[in-house]
């Protein structure tokens, strides 16, 4: 009796210059979870794409990625692939960089995960000189998670920008500011007398605070431990703090360079504080694998030059 033989799939060739594009495709659409998405982000036709996974799918002897009631879902291979090939991928990018970046030339989608203050007080502050030295470089934001170490880790992300000390045996880093605290309000705000808030004025108001790593509420209630601020919203975000105090008479509290803005775009007033508030130092910072990688330490070097002139760190 015979039997038939079944032909294992061949292996991925990583000197064959062809199977390396294939992961790199393979890569994108892992992350994407769409044929069409990955299409785009590439800028490649999408019947491509289509080939190229199903060629994937040959080579790995697994689908990869299935249709469910919910869109795509990767299956367990498919899984470690993603978590995995885009490290391995960027570590090629690495050892096979030019020593020297051409800013003109650059095309490349560098990911930052960021806080909102870090777009608005490092990533914005440069956009228009990036723009203009670097016109293909695409910059793709993330938010800011507790997870954002462990993606900057595996390849998920190439640099973070946040406030509070890195762990310095773990990712490099270099600082960029040492930053105060305003307080916040409309301008036509009654409590506001020459641009200014009583302690007793001000914690009478109803407040919009931000959730960050360490909050103020300790150092308000170190300074006035009989008064508690009345939240009316508590919120993630920066970004969506202005709207609610614009059309209310509610008040905030947020780092002086978010305030400044803040006061120049919605037409809100910023203030000192009526108490003193401990200063926070804001970093921006990459793994080992980004320390020889041209292109991320160009970008590095232009996101630090506004702050090149601030005092040195303490």
């Amino acid at each position: 009796m015979s039997t038939l033989a079944v032909r294992r799939p061949d292996p991925i060739d990583f000197y064959d210059e062809s199977d390396l594009r294939l992961l790199t495709t393979v890569h994108v659409i892992l992350e994407t979870l769409s044929v069409t998405k990955a299409a785009k982000r590439m800028k490649v036709s999408q019947p491509a794409v289509s080939r190229s996974l199903a060629r994937a799918r040959l080579r790995f002897d697994d689908p990869l990625l299935l249709r469910s009631s919910g869109g795509m879902v990767l299956t367990p291979r498919g899984e470690r692939l993603r978590e995995h090939l885009g490290a391995w991928l960027a570590e090629g990018r690495v050892l096979l960089a030019q020593t020297e970046v051409d800013p003109q030339s650059l095309q490349r989608r560098l990911r930052i995960a960021s806080t909102d203050q870090g777009v608005v007080s490092v990533i914005e502050p440069s956009l228009q000189a990036l723009a203009e030295a670097a016109p293909k470089l695409e910059l793709s934001i993330h938010p800011y998670t507790a997870d954002s170490e462990k993606l900057l880790a595996n390849g998920g992300v190439d640099l973070v920008i946040c406030g509070g000390a890195p762990d310095l045996s773990r990712v490099h880093a270099r600082w960029l500011f040492s930053e105060s605290h305003l307080g916040l309000a409309c301008r036509t705000h009654p409590g506001l007398q020459d641009g200014r808030m009583s302690a007793e004025t001000f914690f009478a108001q109803a407040h919009v605070a931000v959730r960050v790593p360490g909050g103020l509420a300790a150092a308000y209630e170190e300074q006035h431990p009989d008064i508690r601020r009345r939240n009316i919203v508590i919120t993630d975000h920066f970004m969506m703090a202005p709207y609610l105090i614009a059309g209310s008479l509610a008040v905030m509290t947020a780092p002086s360079r978010v305030a400044r803005r803040f006061e120049q775009v919605h037409g809100l007033v910023a203030f000192e504080p009526p108490t003193p508030l401990p200063n926070f130092d804001y970093w921006i910072t990459w793994h080992e694998r980004a320390q020889r990688d041209p292109e991320v330490q160009w970008l590095i070097q232009q996101l630090c030059l506004p702050f090149a002139e601030s005092p040195s760190q303490p």
